[in-house]
């Protein structure tokens, strides 16, 4: 999924750079970035479990290393420039932080609209169970492929946001490895919810910034999630009843 991001960070970079327009820019980055998801998710058709997740980490782990310093995506690396927005240059980090969170703000409602919706439904029977969902008519293979769509927009979109937070962008910003962490956040906050993930999100990078924590700090470890997700199946969402309902 961050490889998806640093293809939206690709788009976003060479349509700002030219025409200087961010908002579109965020708009082509989240579209390239949802096809290159529904083409990368397309082996999701008749692949599964191990197989599936072998195909989709070999193109998290051949992008950073070979296709993002090719000289038509970063190079050797390239400033992103600061994004200009309805003519105001978000140039501090004051500036950019409440436009970030704006942006996310706005992505989680529509993905809560997604999630809500009749098409929502039929990703959860797909997700759930998809030999029954295929039994009651429901088209498993469109529904995959338009849920791949819709997540590869998002995160084109939070692609573009991180490297424009940056001075300096390469292949070295997207690490294969924060796929993983993306998806231990995710399990360990509880895919049940949406608000699952920001809880995960929270334990894994805001556990390690709070001083003094001494052994505590290993929760926030791979070891640490591990135990909780096996303590806790269904994620930490269970301990918080509100977000439940989102």
């Amino acid at each position: 999924q961050f490889m998806v991001a640093a293809v939206g960070a690709v788009v976003s970079y060479q349509v700002s750079s030219r025409i200087g327009d961010f908002p579109l820019a965020m708009l082509y980055a989240g579209l390239a970035a949802g096809v290159v998801s529904v083409l990368v998710g397309l082996p999701a058709l008749r692949l599964r479990g191990l197989m599936l997740t072998i195909t989709t980490l070999a193109f998290a782990l051949a992008g950073p290393s070979w296709l993002l310093p090719k000289s038509f995506m970063f190079g050797s690396g390239v400033d992103p420039g600061a994004p200009i927005v309805d003519g105001h240059a978000l140039d501090n980090g004051h500036k950019y932080y409440y436009f970030a969170l704006a942006v996310f703000v706005v992505c989680f409602l529509i993905a809560s609209n997604v999630r809500r919706s009749g098409f929502g439904r039929l990703l959860t029977a797909v997700r759930d169970n998809e030999d029954n969902a295929r039994a009651f008519a429901i088209r498993a293979t469109t529904a995959k492929m338009q849920g791949y769509l819709v997540a590869g927009f998002i995160a084109g979109v939070g692609g573009a946001i991180y490297a424009h937070s940056r001075t300096q962008v390469d292949g070295s910003i997207f690490p294969s490895t924060t796929s993983i962490d993306v998806v231990v956040m995710s399990v360990l906050g509880g895919i049940s919810s949406l608000a699952g993930p920001i809880i995960g999100c929270a334990w894994i990078i805001g556990i390690p910034k709070i001083p003094n924590l001494g052994n505590l700090g290993l929760a926030a470890t791979y070891f640490g999630a591990t135990g909780v997700i096996l303590w806790r199946p269904n994620g930490l969402i269970g301990f918080v009843e509100a977000p439940r309902r989102i």
